[in-house]
């Protein structure tokens, strides 16, 4: 599993850094992240414009102006849940976002893939290969986490804008199969671009 964890960062920072060199982010997500919203955490994401498209749209009130716009969204985040573990979180998402170009309002649809690293808090039993159990303090698992997710963002300001996103992550492989992983984010978008 460390494999798998090292090619998604690579692939992570490889591709942050050759957008970023390219276009640039669009924003930058700063937000609250609650895993199942009770433990605590925060998320920082830049989402990079990859396509933009406009259509119109003739109704009897007037013309409707809809703009669609896909996006790559590299994020990373860290939550705690007391007792317990806490987690840190590298993801990378395709994202869809809907609006109207009269609208304050928008709606992004996402995949995404990515690594959950959990830390265990406390005493850990590990069993060896020779079936001797051993204890281990602060043991960490890395799991294969991909995501799909719903935004509903509110234009404030041109340059400033507030979201809430759920989304449904799953921690692969989870004992013998996988574990749901359910978030809710709750932030702001700022944007870095005047336009």
């Amino acid at each position: 599993m460390n494999k798998v964890f090292i090619i998604l960062l690579s692939f992570f920072f490889l591709e942050l850094c050759l957008n970023a060199q390219a276009k640039g982010p669009e924003s930058i997500s700063i937000a609250y992240l609650g895993e199942t919203l009770t433990h605590p955490g925060v998320k920082v994401g830049l989402p990079i414009l990859l396509k933009n498209s406009s259509k119109q749209k003739e109704k009897p009130k007037g013309t409707i102006n809809k703009i669609k716009s896909f996006y790559v969204v590299p994020q990373i985040g860290f939550y705690t849940h007391l007792q317990n573990h806490s987690a840190l979180i590298l993801n990378v998402d395709l994202a869809f976002k809907r609006n109207k170009e009269d609208s304050k309002w928008a709606r992004v649809y996402s995949l995404g893939i990515g690594a959950l690293t959990q830390f265990n808090a406390g005493t850990t039993y590990i069993q060896e290969e020779d079936g001797s159990i051993k204890e281990k303090n602060g043991a960490s698992r890395i799991y294969f986490n991909p995501s799909i997710a719903y935004e509903l963002r509110y234009n404030i300001k041109p340059l400033l804008a507030i979201y809430s996103k759920a989304s449904m992550g799953f921690k692969v492989p989870y004992n013998t199969f996988f574990s749901l992983n359910p978030m809710i984010e709750l932030g702001v978008h700022v944007n870095l671009k005047n336009n």
